[in-house]
């Protein structure tokens, strides 16, 4: 139970790692500085990751989340 605690922490602190580095690049795109193609990636993880937060309060908001997220990430 211990180790999937730890995987767990280290999945969201990876996760949120990319969102905050597809974030940067979103900005750097808008400004013209570089080029940023995976803007869904970017939305599915937020979605992934929005689910994460609301899973105890609303079950079923948060299995729709994560199942949107995770097709948005296949697709980006």
């Amino acid at each position: 139970m211990k180790f999937a605690k730890i995987l767990s922490i280290v999945c969201t602190v990876l996760l949120v790692g990319v969102l905050v580095y597809g974030v940067i690049m979103m900005i750097g795109d808008f400004m013209g500085i570089t080029t940023f193609n995976n803007q869904l990636l970017v939305v599915g993880i937020a979605l992934v990751l929005l689910s994460d937060l609301v899973q105890k309060s609303k079950k079923s908001l948060s299995i729709i989340l994560l199942i949107a997220g995770i097709i948005l990430i296949f697709i980006g």
